[in-house]
């Protein structure tokens, strides 16, 4: 299993490489107060019980290569994903190095840089895609 968007294969679906991610396995930022501080007593009441715990939405960041062996092959693919990704709904990401699935919208993306010339056999650009997880679950 490699990684995979909506149970699809990235690079067999789409030609796209992910060379680094950050994020998915990061630990959870808490929202809010954590703790009251009493004036009347020492040390700081934490708030600990699962009702108090909530969190921050989680991003989720791939460094990705995509490599096409045409022009045609290339841009076919760049508007596939594309397709995919400005599609309403929550999307899944899944990784080859956990067996959680994370719902994820599509958050951002830097711009495509090409790293090989338009009359090239083979194309290959780069960019990142960014992710977001709304409502992460904590971890088990």
């Amino acid at each position: 299993m490699g990684y995979e968007l909506d149970g699809l294969d990235i690079k067999t679906t789409y030609g796209i490489r992910i060379v680094r991610s950050t994020g998915p396995l990061d630990f959870l930022k808490r929202k809010g107060p954590t703790g009251h501080n009493w004036l009347d007593e020492d040390g700081e009441e934490a708030f600990v019980l699962p009702a108090d715990i909530v969190y921050e939405p989680r991003d989720i960041v791939l460094h990705c290569n995509m490599l096409a062996v045409s022009q045609a092959a290339f841009v076919a693919a760049r508007e596939a994903l594309g397709v995919v990704l400005e599609g309403d709904g929550l999307h899944t990401l899944e990784f080859p190095y956990t067996t959680k699935v994370y719902s994820v919208y599509y958050y951002e993306a830097t711009i495509l840089r090409m790293l090989t010339k338009w009359n090239n056999d083979t194309h290959v650009g780069e960019f990142f895609l960014k992710f977001r997880e709304p409502n992460p679950a904590r971890s088990t």
